[in-house]
């Protein structure tokens, strides 16, 4: 974690850029076991989002772009304008869907993102990754003393040891990405520290055995081997991976013990084998039984309708226009990286973790937009790299304005 106190020291730091630091480690602090078992979780996270959007609207950085660059606002705005004229058509009560709920957070963090972006360079971004990642190990830890710690032998079951696992899961896979890009320590002491955290995030998650994030995390792995970014530290990562993955399948074939803990005590979650309904926990019959509604109501969808597969539930809920635009808006910040004024390495997150989120969706109903606040370091992200294009674009506009 070198150079962590120069980033943090630097006299560059405005007070919008130190909020915004200050919200995304409350953010992942809100996961605690203390505020999760009071279902005071949303309530912290989404008023402190509330409270950053409110001082920078005071601080005037709300200032009016182009209406052809604001990118994912865009989305939003054609999606809340065809929703309300289905439900005038249709009566449907669309605002009473979670997944709506979940989307439009999402798009004010990427509001709140696309407007700091001038502010945001990318040396606060390492910052920014860097508190990300001490506050999510803060959370993990204390988990791990509380529910898994001298617990262990409990995983050979069914029964989860953190029933909020979902959530925690999320931002560890979040935390381990950054960690494998992004964080690059320049010496030793802060490259082990490095190893350390992204070995005890890896085994936190899964741990957790939240299948939808181990799914999810393989989906990094392999878009990380296959990547074609040039630079020494994934080198590293690769090097890293493939040697672990490696040393675990020679785990696998020699210990009989590890074999029945790994396979069938964390990736199959104690579930039956044979049964591929028992593994996904049902969610081959619940989709199964949804597909008669979804014939019935494929245009316009029924509204609030909760089923854990983001596509089809997006589909169900809002109908055939709906689910277009959710689905658009959901893989767009990977069609956009690309064309994004930053490093290769803050591409490539962006990339992966659209993807990941993405994936998560296949599993749960509101992934990548919730539920509440769990899958917010891809929206703001993508709204700080995208509002650093747009500023540029403005600063162009108005150069040639006086020439």
């Amino acid at each position: 974690m070198t150079g962590l106190e120069k980033q943090f020291n630097n006299r560059e730091w405005d007070s919008v850029s130190v909020c915004l630091v200050i919200v995304c480690v409350l953010t992942n602090l809100s996961q605690l076991p203390f505020f999760a078992a009071r279902s005071s979780t949303r309530m912290i996270s989404v008023a402190a989002w509330f409270a950053l959007a409110l001082f920078m609207l005071l601080k005037k950085d709300f200032q009016i772009v182009d209406i052809r660059i604001l990118g994912l606002l865009k989305y939003a705005y054609f999606f809340a304008a065809a929703m309300f004229v289905q439900a005038l058509f249709t009566g449907i009560a669309y605002q009473r869907s979670s997944l709506l709920y979940s989307y439009f957070l999402s798009v004010f963090v990427y509001f709140i993102g696309f407007f700091a972006a001038g502010r945001i360079h990318e040396e606060k971004r390492d910052a920014l990754a860097n508190a990300y990642v001490i506050s999510a190990f803060v959370v993990s830890l204390i988990i791990y003393i509380q529910y898994f710690a001298g617990n262990l032998s409990a995983l050979s079951g069914a029964q989860y040891l953190y029933s909020s696992k979902n959530s925690i899961s999320q931002i560890a896979v979040t935390a381990i990405v950054l960690l494998l890009i992004v964080i690059r320590p320049k010496t030793r002491p802060g490259r082990i520290i490095r190893f350390l955290l992204l070995a005890f995030e890896v085994v936190f998650m899964f741990l957790l055995r939240s299948r939808a994030t181990i799914v999810e995390f393989f989906v990094v792995i392999l878009m990380l081997l296959f990547s074609n970014v040039k630079a020494r530290h994934l080198n590293r990562s690769k090097c890293m991976i493939l040697g672990v993955a490696a040393a675990l399948l020679l785990l696998l074939c020699v210990s009989n013990r590890f074999y029945r803990f790994f396979i069938n005590g964390i990736l199959l979650a104690g579930r039956n084998a044979s049964s591929l309904d028992s593994i996904s926990s049902g969610r081959i019959s619940i989709i199964l039984n949804a597909f008669p509604r979804l014939r019935e109501h494929w245009l316009f969808g029924v509204g609030d309708y909760y089923i854990d597969c983001f596509p089809i539930a997006a589909w169900i809920q809002f109908g055939l226009l709906g689910a277009v635009v959710l689905l658009v808006s959901a893989l767009y910040p990977m069609a956009k990286a690309r064309s994004l004024p930053c490093s290769s390495e803050w591409k490539l997150t962006l990339r992966i973790l659209t993807a990941a989120y993405f994936t998560n969706g296949f599993f749960e109903c509101l992934s990548p937009f919730g539920p509440g606040v769990k899958c917010y370091f891809l929206w703001l992200l993508f709204g700080l790299l995208h509002g650093r294009r747009a500023s540029d674009a403005q600063d162009g506009k108005r150069e040639e304005g006086c020439t």
